[in-house]
């Protein structure tokens, strides 16, 4: 990956939530886009803490 913009899909960001290191490190130092439907998605989420649907929002 050589471009600092990069879309993520929902599943990529409930592995960053879980504490995914490997995906924190691909993501670090670059801007990350999220569609509005992933929000919607990981907003929907059953087991989202305050904290989490704070980082998301």
């Amino acid at each position: 990956m050589s471009g600092i913009n990069l879309l993520t899909d929902t599943n990529i960001i409930l592995y960053l939530l879980g504490g995914d290191r490997d995906i924190a490190g691909i993501l670090s130092g670059r801007i990350v886009h999220l569609s509005f439907i992933n929000e919607l998605e990981l907003l929907s989420f059953p087991q989202l803490s305050s904290e989490e649907s704070q980082i998301i929002r």
